[in-house]
């Protein structure tokens, strides 16, 4: 018998599209369409739209079977688990549906991984390049930059030593300089920065300031002006500038606008100083934002350092005397007060450290029963025990005034006669006046 193709109408479920049997009117499977996928975890199972990023073929248009391609795989635009690569929206159904985003551009080749834009180089969202686009001549991303390569203003930055006119990158001209990068929409991208009076550049386009130190002709070092200390509406040329002042640094004409400026609060200067940087601090004076100002009780600063006042080690001061730091220019000024001793906690006898005379060595209260008796401030002091049973009433004490427990330094004996003269004496613990002498065998005598 010969075999006869029969063909059964068929209704597709919501969402799935039909496809037809060879008379192209009756149906013979329903697969999901382009821009969807099968959803094979609901129940039923129904076609999606493909998400964004994404993008889906749809079912074989030519399924028959029920394990033909029925419901289609949605693909990724990025190859291998790579970035760089999305779409505009969902339903996507090609390939060529696939875009690049912010900062990258399309791959060289088709299913390869978009192509990221770095250094001077940048690329709008959601752009179909191929190659990023090169910042304009002239311009140039920071080189600390780590932002992302799609803002051509943020990417292609004004250079150090250059300046930004009529939409063109020029050299900063002779005497002027630029140190930073600045973005084109920044007002201050239109002008460098001028060198400091009296000084000038060795070449165009100078990208820091320390490079403007070629000499204007015409200046000489030290010179300046000064007022007459009779009349403050005088000026008068001095040559060179006096101390704590400083002045241009070669000969100049026309020396008021050339004044000799006084070093910020407290620093001084030698006599034909040319900078500012010859402003220094005195010794003792720690150098602040506004000048120097003389250390505290227990602080010290290096002459010349333009340091901060240093703390002394713990338990150490210094001789503060106002307006004169010389007794705190140094570690070794910082000393031990009397009724203090150096100390060590990590020493094998903390109170007798191996090395007393280090300036770095801390210091503490002497302990009850010790003492320093120095009048006055020393760089090395080692408590010392009371001598002949006597004591202290309290820490950090100059002298032993009582007696250690238990002893005595004189009482009435007997018929109005009493023993004197720093000898100690034992107190009988009965409490009842017997006492004696403790003699050389340290045995006390009593009666």
């Amino acid at each position: 018998m010969d075999s006869v193709e029969t063909y059964v109408c068929l209704r597709c479920q919501k969402g799935y599209v039909p496809v037809k049997g060879s008379d192209g009117k009756s149906v013979v499977q329903c697969v999901c369409p382009p821009g969807t996928f099968q959803n094979n975890t609901a129940t039923p199972k129904t076609c999606v739209p493909c998400t964004t990023g994404s993008f889906c073929p749809g079912g074989d248009p030519k399924a028959r079977k029920p394990t033909d391609n029925i419901g289609g795989n949605p693909m990724s635009c990025n190859a291998n688990n790579s970035t760089g690569l999305t779409t505009k929206s969902e339903r996507s159904t090609r390939r060529a549906d696939c875009i690049a985003q912010a900062g990258y551009v399309l791959p060289a080749t088709a299913g390869a991984a978009a192509q990221e834009c770095t250094g001077s180089t940048y690329a709008p969202a959601f752009n179909r390049l191929r190659t990023c686009l090169p910042c304009q001549s002239g311009l140039a991303a920071p080189l600390d930059y780590t932002g992302a390569h799609d803002d051509k203003l943020a990417v292609c930055q004004v250079p150090p030593g250059k300046f930004w006119e009529l939409n063109v990158v020029r050299d900063c001209p002779k005497g002027l300089y630029r140190e930073e990068f600045v973005r084109t929409d920044n007002k201050t991208s239109i002008a460098c920065k001028s060198c400091p009076e009296g000084w000038t550049t060795k070449n165009i386009g100078t990208p820091l300031k320390s490079l403007c130190n070629v000499l204007l002709p015409g200046y000489q070092a030290g010179w300046g002006i000064t007022f007459d200390p009779s009349d403050f509406t005088k000026f008068k040329a001095i040559k060179p500038c006096p101390a704590n002042t400083y002045g241009v640094a070669n000969t100049t004409y026309g020396l008021i606008n050339a004044p000799c400026k006084a070093c910020t609060k407290n620093l001084y200067s030698l006599e034909a100083s040319t900078n500012f940087t010859a402003c220094l601090n005195p010794g003792g004076f720690g150098y602040t934002s506004e000048g120097a100002n003389q250390c505290p009780d227990g602080f010290w600063a290096a002459k010349d350092s333009m340091a901060p006042c240093e703390q002394c080690p713990e338990g150490r001061t210094t001789l503060y005397v106002p307006g004169n730091g010389t007794f705190q220019d140094a570690i070794e000024d910082c000393i031990v007060a009397p009724g203090s001793g150096v100390f060590n906690g990590s020493d094998t006898n903390p109170w007798s450290p191996t090395d007393p005379t280090n300036p770095n060595t801390p210091a503490k209260q002497c302990p009850i029963g010790f003492y320093t008796n120095n009048d006055t401030l020393a760089t090395s002091n080692t408590c010392q025990a009371c001598p002949n049973h006597g004591s202290t009433t309290a820490p950090g004490s100059t002298s032993c005034t009582v007696c250690a427990a238990g002893y005595g330094s004189g009482f009435a004996l007997r018929g109005g006669e009493s023993w004197l003269g720093g000898r100690s004496f034992f107190v009988s613990p009965d409490g009842n006046g017997a006492a004696g002498v403790a003699g050389p065998d340290m045995n006390a005598l009593a009666w």
